[in-house]
């Protein structure tokens, strides 16, 4: 692997426990997580540095390397401010390829980016030394050793009914792409209600009709003739609103514009209700699933069978990143992307699909998604029980000490209170203990406030 620029001198934090337990490469200065340091494939992403002392052989400035090889479902925590978003940037940028922060064999890879906030469109761009906050950046840039950069396939997408000033293609999701418990969730309606069993009624009449249609249908007689007047009339009123959207129309989203090689498609998803926020990410992330695993499995069969493999401009591995996923997949209460998303972190080995999500609430994310995790970035955080979460579900071991400046930090989450934006407590399935990094820059422009360095 490639030998990068010596950063950090120094550090006031110093482990009680030994890094000779990480998987290092003494002779290259590096850390590998995410896989153990003599697995076959060596596919790997820049993403920091070591920024602690330790027992015996120091490891501080030794460069770490994220796994590109094998599907991963990363979480990443920290309050506002902290880097996580930041953390999401650098990630989707070695997943692009980028030759400067990427070693090894990489694989074809489609990337999709759930834009909660409207930052990531700025992955095309360089950073622009006439701007301020640009030429700070760049200068941190020269400091690491890394030239600036922007990812050449991004493809920005907007849902239909919303405007943007940026240059945007339009998407919708078609009725066809929705199931039963997609509808009702977005409306907000129990299965067994009288509202309920009268969608599910238009839903087997109209199949593919889209909100405006079933609403001029939820009137009194004909296929609710059975359901009281009140009943339809609420059902009609929700319908309408939905109508109002526009993001359900007679064309849905083409599956296969977003899965192109070395593609990475941002999903503006700011002005869109939460509902159908998570909507988008659960149909999406529901296509992707099963467009992956029928992929996956005909090559698996002509493999087996000696038969020529499919022409195809698919990837072999696909990653979803979700930012502010305590919004799309809660842990009280259920949404139209919860069950979508933990089915495809369960399918993630077979069809070749990671997601990487962040949050300022981890102790709010779905317990069943939080159980899959492997690998987990955690920055500073403020409240107990999202400290607490976060800690709960590193991989690893957490069970030592710190010291830092004469003070003794006696567990991880006075470390994780402690450490600078841009530093985290990096804890994966494949290391023997949790360990402290400084991320490196972006080498693309940041569209949110970047943490110091």
């Amino acid at each position: 692997m490639p030998r990068t620029k010596k950063v950090l001198n120094s550090s006031s934090l110093r482990s009680s426990a030994s890094g000779s337990v990480l998987n290092v490469d003494h002779k290259d200065r590096s850390v590998i997580i995410g896989r153990r340091l003599d697995a076959e494939n060596s596919a790997i992403g820049y993403l920091g540095k070591v920024c602690e002392q330790s027992s015996g052989t120091s490891l501080l400035d030794y460069s770490v390397w994220l796994d590109l090889a094998f599907p991963h479902v990363i979480g990443i925590f920290g309050t506002r401010g902290s880097g996580k978003s930041f953390d999401l940037g650098a990630i989707i940028e070695f997943l692009s390829g980028s030759p400067d922060i990427t070693s090894g064999d990489i694989p074809s890879t489609s990337s999709i980016v759930f834009d909660i906030q409207n930052q990531f469109w700025t992955l095309g761009l360089q950073p622009d030394p006439e701007l301020a906050e640009d030429s700070l950046h760049l200068e941190t840039l020269e400091k690491w050793g890394l030239k600036p950069g922007y990812i050449e396939d991004l493809k920005l997408w907007l849902p239909s009914g919303n405007e943007s000033t940026l240059d945007t293609s339009e998407f919708s999701l078609s009725p066809d792409q929705l199931t039963s418990e997609d509808w009702l969730g977005l409306l907000e309606i129990e299965t067994y209600s009288p509202m309920g069993q009268a969608m599910l009624t238009l839903l087997d009449s109209y199949p593919n009709l889209e909100p405006r249609g079933l609403a001029d249908r939820a009137i009194p007689g004909a296929d609710l003739v059975s359901f009281q007047e009140s009943s339809i009339d609420g059902l009609r009123w929700r319908l309408e609103s939905l109508a109002e959207t526009h993001v359900i129309g007679d064309q849905g989203v083409n599956i296969d514009e977003l899965l192109v090689r070395g593609r990475v498609s941002v999903l503006l998803l700011r002005d869109v209700p939460d509902s159908l926020k998570s909507l988008i990410v659960g149909v999406i992330a529901r296509l992707v699933s099963q467009r992956m695993g029928a992929f996956h499995q005909s090559r698996r069969i002509a493999r087996r069978q000696r038969l020529p493999q499919e022409s195809t401009s698919l990837p072999t591995r696909v990653s979803l990143v979700i930012d502010e996923a305590h919004v799309v997949v809660p842990a009280n209460g259920t949404t139209p992307a919860s069950a979508p998303i933990v089915d495809y972190v369960k399918r993630g080995r077979d069809a070749g699909l990671s997601l990487i999500f962040a949050t300022q609430r981890p102790s709010a994310v779905e317990t069943s998604l939080m159980s899959q995790v492997d690998l987990t970035l955690t920055h500073s955080l403020g409240f107990e029980a999202d400290l607490n979460a976060a800690i709960q579900r590193m991989p690893t071991r957490t069970s030592f000490q710190y010291e830092s400046g004469g003070t003794t930090l006696s567990n991880l989450a006075e470390v994780a209170r402690s450490i600078s934006p841009g530093q985290a407590i990096i804890a994966d399935a494949a290391s023997a203990r949790a360990f402290v990094v400084q991320i490196r820059p972006r080498v693309t422009a940041h569209g949110g406030n970047a943490p110091d360095f």
